[in-house]
């Protein structure tokens, strides 16, 4: 089939040129027509009035035979007038010098008009074009506007078919892998076309070669830009020149646009939906969850009751009962701590609660955290390090202890008995970071990203709930900071990080001496 497209370009050149040689003769033809038609009026019509009906042979011819047509009519009549009807008749010789004027203003006349009339033509098929072009571009937007799935928008391209029936389309799409694949009837790139390809799309701009293709057709690449990033490119061949090519460039660029567009739309689309069921699972999660963690408070308020009574008698018990008394006092207990915490991870997560954030000092909230676990510390040495110029802080000083009580917690619980657990501070650029750490077992780097997940995988011989760490993260995030995880060399540092922010302006005290000015607060 390819070999036949050179004969096929011959057989339209000889088209063109059997046209334009008939366009010629039926000039001639109508020439003769008029003035057969003016010798038999013109002992009717004066002179001006034959001259008006050869003008209008002439914008004939022009409307409708084209420019080489209306040139040849324009000459015959100025010399169909002269041999025919200006004195001495059926001969060229001009009795008076006044027709040459004549001769002269009409054949301008008529040159001008066949130029203008052609002129219009051309504006009126242009316009035409355009207009045909707009309907097709409108039927794509439509198409490609309907298109639910890049299968839709592969098919597409018949609507662009129709529009250009001259030029083969093909559309190349980027995966999630960011590599392109074709996409309908678009067969695979070649070496050639991929490295154009990426050209395109790195560049932004189109390409223009013959170059790759087997049979040296000019191959058009244009780029698929989104408004965020780049979505594929568009080829398209033709079997003409690349003059021809180009020629149609505005249309294919408008065309690339709208896939492009539609490919962008329905990556939002599936993004939107990925997110609208992420929200409604993590509102299910979080309904059934404090749901669940309700109906449990009652039987496991009356299970903790009966534990403590027990734990009354078991001085008196026998050894083997003691046992298991502690036993049952010491898993009511964890569970007790377990719903207490999926009871406030629920009230988080729903967001049904109110930061009461106050500029205060740091050391205050570390030292009411480390009373709280004092007699869980008993068995540890406690290693702090706050520096004394640390600043005022805006924080919610019982979630923030929260937060500190649960890394202090986590810490002991994975820590050896009579290893130290570290509690750092340390002033950053925009930020404090506050860090505990142990002397206890490191965790796989591939796993320190999801402790801080809900009831993620356990990471240490010692089981866990893992909701502490994700109740600190949730509670990092409301102050607008982070929680991260990190290895050290004999353990595990888990560090939460507060914004600086701006504090207040300490009033100036009345003993300071006139002009001292008040500072910020530290």
């Amino acid at each position: 089939m390819d070999n036949n497209r050179p004969s096929v370009a011959g057989h339209c050149a000889s088209d063109l040129r059997r046209g334009r040689a008939l366009g010629l003769g039926f000039a001639l033809l109508a020439c003769a027509a008029t003035t057969v038609l003016g010798l038999g009026l013109r002992h009717w019509l004066d002179g001006p009035n034959i001259v008006m009906m050869f003008l209008l042979n002439v914008v004939l011819v022009a409307r409708y035979l084209g420019q080489s047509a209306a040139t040849l009519s324009a000459v015959l009549c100025v010399a169909a007038f002269d041999f025919f009807f200006v004195p001495p008749h059926l001969s060229f010789a001009v009795a008076d010098l006044q027709y040459l004027l004549t001769f002269g203003v009409m054949l301008f006349v008529s040159l001008l008009i066949g130029h203008l009339t052609i002129g219009l033509r051309r504006s009126a098929l242009l316009a035409e074009d355009k207009a045909a072009q707009t309907a097709e571009l409108f039927a794509l937007a439509s198409t490609l506007g309907r298109a639910l799935t890049r299968e839709d928008v592969a098919r597409a391209i018949t609507v662009v078919q129709r529009a250009l029936p001259d030029i083969t389309c093909r559309l190349y799409a980027l995966d999630d892998h960011e590599h392109l694949q074709p996409e309908g009837a678009a067969g695979a790139l070649s070496d050639l076309e991929a490295m154009a390809a990426g050209h395109v799309m790195r560049d932004n701009k189109l390409m223009l070669t013959a170059d790759l293709t087997a049979d040296a057709h000019p191959l058009m690449i244009l780029p698929l830009w989104g408004s965020t990033r780049m979505r594929g490119v568009l080829m398209a061949d033709m079997a003409t020149g690349s003059a021809d090519l180009m020629r149609h460039r505005a249309m294919l660029e408008a065309i690339a646009a709208l896939f492009a567009a539609s490919l962008e739309r329905l990556h939002f689309v599936a993004v939107a939906q990925q997110l609208q069921m992420e929200a409604a699972a993590e509102r299910l999660r979080n309904s059934i969850l404090a749901a669940v963690s309700h109906d449990i408070r009652t039987p496991l308020t009356a299970l903790f009751g009966t534990a403590d009574a027990l734990m009354l008698d078991a001085a008196q018990a026998p050894e083997a009962l003691r046992e298991n008394i502690f036993a049952i006092h010491e898993q009511s207990m964890r569970l007790n701590g377990l719903v207490g915490n999926l009871l406030e991870l629920a009230r988080l997560h729903t967001g049904n609660f109110q930061l009461r954030k106050e500029w205060q000092p740091l050391e205050e909230v570390v030292g009411s955290s480390l009373k709280l676990l004092d007699a869980a510390l008993a068995r540890h040495r406690i290693e702090l390090h706050l520096p004394r110029d640390l600043p005022l802080l805006e924080f919610d000083a019982v979630l923030l202890e929260r937060v500190l009580c649960n890394l202090i917690d986590n810490a002991i619980r994975h820590a050896p008995p009579g290893s130290a657990i570290a509690i750092t501070a340390a002033l950053e650029k925009d930020h404090v970071e506050i860090c505990v750490g142990n002397e206890g077992a490191r965790i796989p780097e591939a796993q320190l990203t999801q402790l801080f997940e809900m009831f993620s995988p356990d990471t240490h011989a010692k089981p866990h709930s893992g909701l502490g760490l994700s109740i600190c993260k949730t509670i990092m995030t409301a102050h607008a900071g982070s929680i991260s995880a990190r290895n050290q060399a004999n353990g595990v540092r888990i560090c939460v990080a507060l914004p600086l922010g701006t504090p207040p302006e300490l009033p100036r005290d009345p003993e300071d001496p006139p002009g001292a000015e008040a500072g910020p607060a530290v």
